[in-house]
């Protein structure tokens, strides 16, 4: 009965790997439909309409702005009761506010190391 639990344990652990897999796909999917430029720049501005409204309260210098960025990255993140992982952005740039929401999606609720297993080379092929 007992390996029965520890196999159980393992299957969760793969299925919520591949849901970061699935999410990532099914955003690829959408930006490889979209054939010109403009419809990918609209469905960017599409997904920043949906970023939840950043919290004022989280504007603090621990939540600093991201380097790297010209325009202003305020990213926040914690840990909910069942350790997984929170996130919540404000950025002045509306498309890459749509780039952050994709990115808020796909993580949004993962625990810590599915979220460190996101490789760069996932998102590469958006081509947006």
């Amino acid at each position: 009965m007992r390996t029965k639990l520890v196999d159980f344990k393992i299957s969760i652990r793969d299925c919520r790997g591949r849901v970061v897999d699935y999410k990532i796909g099914c955003i690829m999917s959408e930006f490889k439909s979209l054939l010109e430029p403009i419809d990918r720049v609209k469905r960017l501005l599409d997904y920043a309409a949906v970023l939840l409204e950043f919290d004022e309260s989280e504007r603090v210098r621990v939540n600093i702005k991201v380097n790297g960025f010209s325009v202003q990255v305020w990213l926040c993140v914690g840990m909910d009761e069942f350790c997984r992982m929170r996130f919540s952005a404000d950025i002045d740039s509306e498309i890459i506010q749509g780039f952050c929401s994709c990115l808020v999606w796909i993580l949004d609720g993962d625990y810590p190391n599915e979220v460190m297993g996101l490789k760069i080379e996932n998102l590469s092929t958006l081509n947006i």
